[in-house]
């Protein structure tokens, strides 16, 4: 961490803060996980390796009841044993105890790191520490470990987790941007960093097959000397009011930061391009062209023409993101040129279909980079940033019901 130090800071603790300039695309800090504790997601267990999370060649764990596959590497390693036999079929928190409690029996260094840890245990709510003591009593009753403590440790793995993702899984995740969760963890060295709505850095956990996921943090923009070191803690496309919520919630604190405040006075950017294409987009957001909103029913019924398009469009989305096969994206294609005489090209669906056929090129082999930059320029041009996430959910309503044939 030459570029950058800890210093306390009135408003926000603990801050990293840079010491000399740092260019875009730094890595600002590596480390590992925290008593590796990073653990796959639930769904995930037996799909990925239970160590390195690769998705590579794997064999079962081979003990009675152990529900986890390794790699060839991992299959030598040690690491899995905290949460191996019946503790692989835990929830994500558990088996993160058992690594933790695993760790501070055999090194004392990682005692030390976790107890660094702000935790917010005692400001947290009855249901949220009932959730910690209930998580470390199932830790407790596998590792004989102090359940007090480990609630502790469940309230800081609440506050200071890191998402892993592994970004180019177009086949998994069309709609996400073609990046698929597949873990969470602790990385203590990087929780001095704080959030921003408007981050400076971005978190990336680089996964290797045979190795421990790795974090570091990558400068996103230059940083000038002086400035804190910013990440998001949050979605960066939902809503201003969503993201404050979420935060609030698990991290409990209220953002400030300057995105928020500039939504707060001039609105969101998505909002903005509906003032200046006023009379031509709903003011609820349906952005439906004519001759009315899906949404709110502003202006008269939609007419077949729309409700069909529309539902079209909706399970060729369906169908793309359920199987990803050539024939889906083609028909994804033909069923969006035959709604844009309908449906406005800031409409969800319609914005939902570019990102899944950037996708499709992917697979298609035109290149992952060539398809990450035309994502980015999509939702530049689009300005569309904090409204991304509400629109991905109304694919994934008309996912669950393919065969319904209007959108509520």
């Amino acid at each position: 961490m030459a570029s950058v130090t800890i210093k306390h800071t009135k408003r926000m603790g603990r801050a990293f803060v840079s010491t000399k300039r740092i260019a875009k695309g730094t890595v600002i800090l590596e480390c590992q996980a925290t008593g590796n504790s990073v653990v796959l997601l639930d769904h995930l267990v037996g799909e990925r390796c239970d160590v390195c999370l690769a998705d590579t060649a794997t064999k079962p764990c081979g003990r009675p009841a152990c529900a986890a596959v390794l790699c060839a590497t991992c299959k030598r390693s040690t690491q899995h044993a905290s949460v191996c036999g019946a503790a692989s079929r835990e929830p994500v928190l558990v088996r993160s105890l058992l690594r933790l409690a695993a760790a501070e029996r055999a090194d004392g260094a990682v005692a030390k790191q976790l107890d660094a840890l702000e935790n917010h245990h005692d400001a947290y709510g009855p249901e949220r520490r009932d959730a910690f003591k209930a998580a470390a009593a199932r830790a407790a009753s596998y590792c004989g470990g102090d359940a007090r403590r480990l609630a502790r440790h469940a309230a800081a793995f609440e506050s200071n987790e890191f998402g892993v993702s592994e970004t180019n899984r177009w086949r998994h995740a069309p709609l996400e941007l073609g990046e698929e969760s597949v873990g969470c963890g602790l990385f203590a060295a990087a929780a001095p960093a704080n959030h921003s709505c408007a981050p400076n850095c971005d978190p990336v956990v680089v996964i290797e097959a045979g190795r421990a996921p790795v974090l570091r943090l990558i400068a996103r923009a230059a940083i000038a000397p002086g400035q804190q070191v910013f990440i998001a803690y949050v979605p960066l496309y939902a809503p201003g009011e969503e993201r404050r919520a979420s935060l609030r919630d698990t991290y409990l604190f209220d953002c400030a930061c300057a995105r928020c405040r500039a939504e707060r006075r001039d609105g969101t950017p998505a909002a903005a391009v509906q003032r200046a294409m006023a009379g031509r987009l709903c003011a609820c957001g349906g952005l439906l062209r004519r001759p009315a909103c899906f949404r709110c029913g502003r202006r008269g019924r939609p007419t077949r023409a729309h409700a069909a398009a529309a539902a079209d469009l909706g399970r060729a989305l369906a169908a793309v993101h359920g199987d990803g096969s050539a024939a889906a994206f083609d028909a994804l294609e033909r069923c969006d040129a035959a709604a844009a005489p309908y449906l406005h090209a800031f409409h969800a669906l319609r914005h939902a279909s570019r990102v899944a056929r950037l996708g499709g090129a992917v697979l298609r082999g035109d290149g992952v980079k060539e398809a990450a930059a035309a994502v980015g320029k999509s939702l530049r041009r689009a300005q569309i940033g904090d409204e991304f996430a509400p629109w991905l959910e109304t694919v994934r309503a008309l996912s669950s019901s393919p065969k319904r044939r209007r959108i509520v």
